[in-house]
């Protein structure tokens, strides 16, 4: 399996309607330090997707896709994981746990997370490679 096989999946600890996206917003610029979503925290400032994460996920083949927790639970009932979680598809294979909510909140900064994205995407595609 190459990079070209991976596709991440961001799932954010928050849900997707307007009314909790604004209060998202306003609780950022209020109290970030007790917002609940380490990935947002990480990735995103009060409005938008910083830029540095942004060009990251352009250096993916198949596009990055993003859930809220919300949509997530919709489109994967039977995955039972805490949020917010990066997850991993390889090919047309299901979704796999690359990064767990606990491993999120260990990272403050976006070169920190990228380099544990790149870290665990590698030892994944390893496993895949041994099971395929």
């Amino acid at each position: 399996m190459s990079n070209n096989d991976a596709q991440l999946i961001l799932v954010y600890n928050a849900n997707g309607d307007k009314i909790s996206v604004l209060l998202d917003v306003v609780h950022k610029i209020v109290s970030p330090s007790t917002y609940q979503c380490s990935l947002c925290s990480v990735t995103h400032g009060a409005i938008s997707m910083h830029a540095r994460w942004k060009d990251f996920l352009k250096e993916f083949p198949r596009k990055p896709i993003e859930y809220h927790r919300d949509q997530f639970l919709k489109e994967f009932p039977s995955i039972s994981i805490s949020f917010p979680a990066i997850l991993v598809r390889f090919g047309d294979g299901p979704p796999r746990v690359l990064i767990t909510s606990v491993g999120l909140g260990t990272v403050s900064e976006i070169d920190d997370l990228i380099e544990m994205v790149r870290s665990r995407l590698q030892e994944a595609q390893s496993k895949n490679l041994r099971m395929a």
